[in-house]
């Protein structure tokens, strides 16, 4: 039976609609609880085949706000844990005979700016450097048993995130209505991330890669 890791599904989530992806093909998706911090690793059993992280945090502050406990929280969560959870999922699953899967799920913002982002995007772009480097040194000490592959999407119509940005922009930067509904025109699905996951499954050729997923992007 084939098991898949994925963190933290919500309800009309991306994680959702990977885990319904992963489970439309056949794999016994396994869920952390929900008090499980990233940061703690996991405990990942050895015949685990896919890890997907999808955990974050989005949080934003003025120059001059940004105070130690406030940017290490972003660090530790977006790029740490999930070395960290990378780390776990190898040392628990090297050596068996087929190809395993880790993805991160990162943004667009990695390699832009978003207002009083500057740590979050930050941390999006170590993220993206992280799996590129990664790549390199899973295929070195473990060629052929490894793909890792970040996925950067910008703006993702009807999940919580983009529920709590579009309140955000209405409250506290002064958008209309009808200009947070042109933002989100045209953008993604939460289902169509989980297509690109479908793809990406044990191909080796992604290893290492990043694939930004930009279109809707207007901010």
């Amino acid at each position: 039976m084939q098991k898949a890791f994925v963190t933290k599904v919500r309800p009309g989530s991306i994680s959702e609609a990977i885990k319904n992806k992963l489970e439309e093909l056949g794999f016994v998706v396994i869920t952390p609880d929900d008090n499980w911090d990233i940061r703690e690793g996991y405990p990942f059993p050895d015949d685990c085949q896919v890890m997907v992280n999808t955990a974050g945090v989005t949080d934003t502050a003025k120059p001059g706000e940004w105070d130690w406990e406030k940017a290490n929280k972003v660090i530790s969560i977006n790029l740490t844990g999930a070395a960290v959870l990378t780390s776990d999922f190898v040392k628990a699953t090297a050596g068996t005979p087929w190809v395993k899967t880790i993805i991160h799920l990162g943004s667009l913002w990695s390699r832009k700016h978003a207002t009083n982002g500057a740590i979050y995007c930050a941390s999006k772009a170590g993220l993206a450097h992280y799996i590129a480097c990664m790549g390199y040194d899973l295929n070195l000490h473990h060629p052929g048993e490894y793909t890792i592959v970040g996925l950067h999407p910008g703006n993702v119509q009807g999940t919580p995130l983009t529920r709590r940005v579009q309140d955000k922009l209405l409250t506290e930067r002064g958008f209309t209505m009808e200009q947070v509904a042109d933002l989100y025109k045209g953008t993604i699905k939460p289902a169509d991330i989980a297509d690109v996951v479908e793809k990406v499954l044990g191909n080796q050729w992604f290893n290492g890669e990043n694939i930004y997923l930009p279109n809707g992007d207007k901010r």
